[in-house]
């Protein structure tokens, strides 16, 4: 599927109105990585009802406008982009869609963390997405037909880990901060001693201040991206299978932003990254951690950092936006909005893992169906 037969599916979509989906019942995890959690398929079906309630919260807060994603609900820029395999990858790294030379059509979402639109000054992640279109291999789940089967999706964001060490942790810390939201609390209004008194849990305040309070991101182009949570990646030399990290890394690491947070413009990085294009080429380097400790690289502690000290990360591809093919932010604006990305949206040979990624399959998929049929009801 090319961009204009996407482009298609996309406009078909916004005519339907669709049921939820239960993907979870499909997933088969695989023991040789994985362990199910205590309770795991009720803390999903629970955090599938939380985040359905977020977005009518949002919406509601916003005096009855669109239901928004759940996350990432503002867009920095949706870009057309190709993923350019490397030609002399060693046999290990040449696994799944990542076959030697390949190039394949990509569109990228860059976006702020939560599901609300906010400055970009305000405290929050920022998330890089990416559609692989045509992908070869098994698929790995039965999805809906309207959602696109023959592409692969990338889920980061600029912390090196996720907010949580599973579901359950996760919906905890969502409930602790909307209920903070509720007394017109946020973390940038909160001193690090009431965020402390919220969180128990020491990584999670580790990440929250350093991450999110005292860095401060003034352009896209220079910014780091990680996965957060492994994906199998193949055999190595020896036959066994092997597990990974995706992240992406900048191409030009000395670009300073043409914007800054300081100016009166809510929208600085968008801007940044629209001014970067119209100059030259945006590019990243996609690579890979390959899981070589199972005790200090874990694959169901999902806060655990996999240090580079211990697997460096290692280039399979470069993913590039030509400047020539990104002229209309508008318009790309429009094709993203339509388009779900979903980590589960792959094939068997890249199956994500861990707890925290058995639940994303379901959760973005119910959350973008209910932002679909919201968006078809108001037509």
């Amino acid at each position: 599927m090319g961009y204009r037969a996407f482009i298609a599916s996309g406009l078909l979509l916004l005519s339907n109105s669709f049921a939820s989906v239960d993907l979870y019942s499909q997933i088969e995890i695989i023991s040789e990585f994985e362990k199910l959690q205590p309770h795991e398929e009720e803390d999903i079906s629970n955090f599938t009802a939380t985040v359905s309630g977020m977005q009518r919260h949002h919406a509601n807060k916003t005096q009855g406008k669109n239901i928004l994603r759940a996350f990432h609900a503002k867009s920095h820029g949706c870009l057309k982009g190709h993923l350019n395999v490397e030609k002399n990858l060693p046999n290990n790294l040449s696994q799944g869609i990542f076959i030697r030379g390949k190039t394949y059509s990509t569109i990228a979402r860059f976006s702020n963390g939560k599901g609300l639109i906010e400055a970009d000054s305000a405290l929050d992640v920022k998330g890089l997405a990416f559609k692989v279109l045509n992908v070869p291999g098994e698929r790995l789940l039965k999805l809906p037909s309207y959602i696109d089967n023959t592409s692969m999706d990338f889920t980061m964001t600029n912390n090196p880990t996720p907010l949580a060490d599973n579901v359950s942790e996760f919906i905890s810390l969502g409930t602790k901060f909307e209920a903070k939201e509720k007394e017109g609390k946020s973390l940038a209004t909160m001193s690090p001693a009431e965020i402390k008194e919220l969180i128990s849990n020491d990584k999670i305040y580790k990440l929250l201040i350093d991450r999110l309070v005292k860095r401060k991101v003034s352009t896209l182009v220079t910014e780091t991206f990680w996965s957060g949570s492994p994906y199998p990646f193949g055999k190595n030399e020896v036959g066994a299978m092997q597990a990974a990290k995706w992240n992406v890394t900048p191409c030009d690491e000395g670009h300073k932003a043409s914007t800054s947070s300081a100016s009166q413009d809510p929208n600085f990085l968008r801007t940044d990254l629209i001014n970067y294009l119209q100059k030259k080429d945006l590019c990243y380097n996609l690579n890979v951690q390959i899981q070589n400790n199972k005790i200090t690289q874990p694959i169901e502690n999902h806060l655990t950092e996999w240090k580079e000290s211990e697997t460096a990360s290692l280039k399979i591809a470069t993913l590039v936006f030509k400047s020539k093919e990104n002229t209309n932010f508008e318009k790309q604006d429009s094709l993203c909005e339509a388009t779900s990305f979903n980590p589960w949206n792959g094939i068997k040979a890249h199956q994500p893992l861990g707890n925290m990624n058995r639940a994303r399959g379901e959760v973005y998929l119910n959350s973008f169906i209910y932002r679909i049929n919201d968006a078809n009801f108001r037509k």
